[in-house]
């Protein structure tokens, strides 16, 4: 898709995503935004688009915390396999922003989902070693 059609889609689905800007047009209404929070704001309106920031904040979140407080610790594979998840799940993202369907790509939602679970994982075996207190975790 070139710019210019790109540019056009964007300007005519931004418009019918007035219609509805709070709670949207209907999740399924629109399939070829090829823009994943322009998406999200015209399926679900903005209360939907803010519930995902909010998810990808508490994502972005998880996988600092992993990377400061638990990547350290970890033995050689357990790194190389964190550090694997986070660049693919940043560069799904980042993949996401010009090609993306909610109803089709779901890979973005896999790797956001292993990298919480990374931090979950690392804080117990943490735990279990003795390297830090629960709340110090947290």
């Amino acid at each position: 898709m070139s710019v210019s059609e790109r540019t056009t889609l964007y300007q005519t689905l931004w418009q019918e995503a007035q219609q509805d800007p709070v709670l949207g047009l209907g999740t399924g209404s629109v399939h070829i935004a090829e823009n994943i929070f322009l998406e999200i704001y015209a399926n679900v309106g903005i209360l939907g688009l803010l519930c995902f920031l909010f998810v990808l904040y508490a994502v972005a979140q998880q996988g600092l915390r992993y990377l400061v407080r638990v990547y350290p610790y970890e033995n050689h594979i357990m790194q190389g396999m964190g550090l694997v998840v986070v660049t693919v799940a940043v560069a799904l993202f980042m993949d996401k922003q010009i090609s993306y369907a909610l109803d089709g790509d779901k890979d973005l939602f896999i790797f956001l989902a292993a990298i919480v679970n990374l931090g979950k994982q690392g804080r117990s075996a943490l735990l279990s070693r003795g390297k830090t207190s629960e709340g110090d975790m947290q």
